[in-house]
């Protein structure tokens, strides 16, 4: 599967899960949904725009290897409450799936105080099942 086909899979279990969008944390994840290996990156998947956050370090190549499907932003303050809310705000997301078997508790905390209003949903094992399709 090509990335455009991994987003369109990605897009169709949030839909069946009822997520408007998809945290990313593990990079396994990240890598097999962008294409880019980014260890510290995260993503954000809604149903319109999908997202790439990488510091400086890696930025122009996310770009190159992204391509169009992503919009790489360079977070220059925090990430989750610098620039999760505007997002979220824009697209109107309202549920967020997130992948439970490996976000910490920590992020997963920012998270919810960053998103007040938003309900969260798991969704580890349905990324599991898409990695699974090669």
């Amino acid at each position: 599967m090509d990335i455009a086909q991994r987003l369109r899979a990605v897009r169709a279990r949030m839909e069946k899960a009822g997520a408007d969008a998809l945290w990313i944390s593990t990079p396994e994840n990240h890598r097999y949904v962008t294409g880019f290996n980014n260890p510290d990156g995260r993503v954000l998947v809604t149903a319109e725009n999908a997202y790439v956050f990488a510091d400086f370090r890696y930025a122009e190549n996310a770009r190159k290897i992204c391509g169009a499907s992503f919009e790489v932003i360079e977070p220059n303050k925090k990430i989750i409450s610098g620039h999760l809310p505007e997002i979220f705000a824009e697209c109107g997301a309202v549920t967020v799936a997130y992948e439970e078997n490996a976000l910490v508790c920590a992020e997963f905390d920012r998270l919810k105080n960053a998103l007040t209003g938003c309900s969260f949903v798991p969704f580890s094992e349905a990324l599991s099942d898409i990695r699974r399709i090669k």
